[in-house]
């Protein structure tokens, strides 16, 4: 996948953070944007939601988990969040709805697009579902367009302090 030519440049822009967050952003939601802020990264990958929230089955864990993602969502910084499905739902199979990710309806409720990815450890091949589209393509494309823009370029949501 990477070419022993590409390491300088994925040693500079790849910023990864090892260990637990120094805060559960279920209890403390304001304190994500800014931690992302500090590390001016322009897509934050989170591995698992588990790891970063506790008590995810409550509603009101679920808001502020949801709140976190807006504000960073808000700072033009893309998000992608690994979470499990439910283990031994009734009927066993493949879950199908938004219904069928755990915990909270809040955290599904602001992501753009929700997918599922199914399959047994190991296995060559899964399954991949698209449960929730976007809802505002057009809003999806300016981000898209934004991101290309020249190094150097201030964004248009920028402000100067």
């Amino acid at each position: 996948m990477i070419e022993p030519s590409d390491l300088a440049e994925l040693a500079d822009r790849l910023v990864v953070w090892r260990g637990p967050l120094e805060f559960d952003i279920g209890r403390a939601p304001e304190r994500l944007a800014p931690f992302v802020a500090q590390h001016g990264v322009q897509t934050v990958i989170i591995d698992s939601l588990k790891d970063v929230a506790v008590d995810l089955t409550k509603d009101e864990t679920g808001s502020r988990v949801n709140s976190a993602f807006q504000n960073v969502l808000a700072l033009d910084v893309e998000l992608v969040i690994g979470h499990h499905q439910r283990k031994g739902m009734q009927g066993g199979g493949r879950p199908k709805a938004l219904e069928d990710v755990y915990g909270s309806t809040w955290l599904t409720a602001g992501c753009g697009s929700v997918i599922l990815l199914w399959g047994k450890p190991g296995d060559p091949v899964i399954e991949i579902e698209h449960l929730k589209q976007p809802a505002d393509r057009r809003r999806a494309a300016r981000r898209r367009r934004r991101r290309t823009r020249p190094t150097g370029s201030p964004s248009p949501s920028a402000s100067s302090s």
